[in-house]
């Protein structure tokens, strides 16, 4: 099994808190339901990089270790998805 690394990450003015476990070229995004935070797709996240996957999942806002700018709190998830989107590949690593 491989181990998961936490971070965080500078994205679009946000500091996201990150979890990954980085095994392969192409990326699978876990997006937690709510209540929830990235821990709630550990599982998922060790069977998909197992597969060969890189596996990424973060905290939503309000959730977990996620920290947000004054000035944005009023981003929605759906506003979230939509920065994040280009993104997802390739992810800065935490290495």
């Amino acid at each position: 099994m491989e181990k998961i690394q936490k971070s965080h990450v500078q994205v679009g003015g946000l500091k996201l808190h990150v979890a990954q476990i980085e095994t392969g070229p192409k990326v699978v995004l876990f997006l937690h339901g709510f209540p929830g935070i990235w821990y709630s797709r550990k599982h998922q996240m060790i069977a998909v990089a197992n597969a060969g996957f890189y596996a990424i999942a973060f905290d939503f806002r309000g959730y977990g270790l996620f920290t947000i700018h004054q000035s944005r709190k009023k981003l929605t998830s759906m506003t979230l998805s939509m920065i994040l989107l280009p993104f997802s590949t390739p992810w800065p690593s935490i290495r």
